[in-house]
């Protein structure tokens, strides 16, 4: 059940193709020409870096984390030795920052979450309903899951299955750019259910406290070991029919279930 991507590439370079591959899509006439432009990199270089032909040293490294939004110290991490890319939790799998970069904005993860309700059948158009999102970000989603190999197309039944059966683990000190926007993202949704959404069908709390700040390494472990529980206690369910966030707000995300029972109507 466990997964941890390969890092036989260099991290550094699928995040280069995928922000270049997203700025394509963007706008067609963008090239890699401009690209090289944007990051002050000469052309030919990033053409080999890009196609593997080529590696990157330290100072580049730090001048192209600088340009992609990581913090310097953020490019250690991708650095380390394979033996260290693992997970403490094996119902839980891990993924490397070159595949989060790719799949970072929130509605991805809930596509493979999706996979485990009972009522959810596939298609571009039910991902869409769902999760209240357009049918155009759907399918692009699916093919930034599909890109990560966090989804693939069954031949053999002809249809859309996750390629792990588990929700993935990131790496504190993998911290990006990326991960900083799904985390305002997250927030920011918990906002919007504050609004939204019926209490009953919400945990929206908070708490100020004095602290003793030696203590937060042992704080954020427990806090971990929370959400995993969690997370356990709410999935051993027999009947999963809803795809929720947890951010200590626990706040739904699939609006199509956010109904009124007697009128049939979205809550306001």
């Amino acid at each position: 059940m466990s997964y941890v991507v390969s890092m036989k590439r260099d991290p550094l370079v699928e995040i280069l193709r995928t922000d270049f591959g997203r700025k394509k899509m963007r706008n067609k006439s963008y090239s890699l020409r401009s690209y090289s432009r944007d990051l002050g990199v000469d052309p030919s270089n990033l053409s080999k870096i890009i196609n593997q032909q080529k590696s990157i040293g330290v100072r580049l490294r730090k001048t192209l984390a600088k340009k992609l939004g990581f913090e310097v110290n953020e490019i250690a991490s991708w650095l380390m030795p394979a033996a260290q890319e693992k997970t403490s939790d094996k119902e839980y799998s891990q993924h490397g920052v070159e595949v989060f970069q790719i799949v970072s904005e929130w509605q991805h993860y809930a596509i493979l979450e999706l996979f485990k309700l009972k009522e959810f059948t596939f298609s571009f158009e039910e991902v869409a309903q769902w999760l209240g999102i357009s049918l155009n970000e759907a399918r692009k989603s699916i093919k930034r899951l599909q890109d990560a190999g966090l989804l693939k197309f069954g031949q053999e039944l002809k249809e859309w299955l996750p390629s792990e059966s588990s929700s993935s683990s990131i790496l504190s000190i993998a911290t990006s750019k990326a991960h900083r926007e799904q985390q305002k993202q997250i927030l920011e949704g918990g906002i919007d259910a504050l609004k939204m959404v019926p209490i009953e069908k919400r945990s929206q709390s908070s708490m100020t406290m004095a602290i003793d700040t030696k203590k937060l390494t042992e704080a954020k472990q427990l806090i971990k070991t929370f959400r995993r529980d969690m997370g356990r206690l709410l999935a051993s369910g027999k009947s999963l029919d809803e795809v929720y966030q947890l951010s200590i707000s626990l706040y739904p995300v699939t609006k199509n279930r956010i109904k009124n029972k007697t009128k049939g109507e979205l809550c306001e």
